[in-house]
């Protein structure tokens, strides 16, 4: 876990493993009228 954040920002985002995820969520948060994501290493 982050010592600056303490999980704070981990705790609301998206656990995805796989490429295929990934993508599949993109396109989908697009077609919703998202703008742009958030990628984290994660802890």
């Amino acid at each position: 876990m982050c010592r600056h954040c303490m999980g704070k920002y981990l705790h609301g985002m998206i656990k995805i493993t796989e490429t295929a995820q990934l993508i599949d969520f993109c396109r989908d948060f697009e077609k919703k009228g998202g703008k742009g994501i958030l990628v984290s290493g994660g802890s």
